[in-house]
């Protein structure tokens, strides 16, 4: 079965406030976070994505929203999350954003858990072998980007 994730992950109250500004949805997760799905709908609103601003090309984009998360962390750390995964064989990453600088970058497949190991740096506890981090907060809730924006927008009034 496949897995398919885009996401920005942090402090949910922090995540709701920053987001707020920008109009985009927060899905609630487990232990006081929250994600927000980075759908191509998403990423527009906070990177400018239509009009003469908006970034001409994917690299551009994703500077961009780098730019953006730099400036959130300001705020307090954030996690820029990805991962795809296919019958069991696929990889991960993870990025941590504090202070304006990023402090951790892992790269790696699902079972060395980059996702867990910078969740863990947020202050998720309670993982252990076989039910890691990433279970903890409850990542696994939803298979694709497309379903955590879904469950997102259905907890965020408009």
């Amino acid at each position: 079965m496949a897995y398919e994730l885009r996401a920005v992950l942090g402090k949910r109250e922090l995540l709701e406030t920053l987001a707020s500004q920008r109009g985009v949805p927060v899905a609630a997760l487990g232990q006081g976070f929250g994600l927000i799905p980075l759908t191509s709908q998403v990423v527009d609103a906070l990177v400018g994505g239509s009009g003469p601003d908006a970034p001409a090309d994917h690299g551009a984009r994703q500077h961009r929203l780098d730019d953006v998360l730099k400036d959130w962390s300001a705020h307090g750390p954030i996690v820029h999350a990805t991962s795809g995964l296919h019958a069991g064989i696929g990889e991960q990453t993870a990025r941590i954003w504090r202070d304006r600088v990023m402090v951790f970058a892992q790269q790696g497949n699902a079972g060395s858990g980059p996702i867990s190991m910078a969740l863990l740096r947020l202050g998720v506890t309670g993982g252990r072998i076989g039910w890691d981090e990433f279970d903890v907060v409850g990542l696994g809730r939803h298979r694709t980007t497309d379903k955590w924006f879904e469950a997102a927008r259905a907890r965020t009034p408009d």
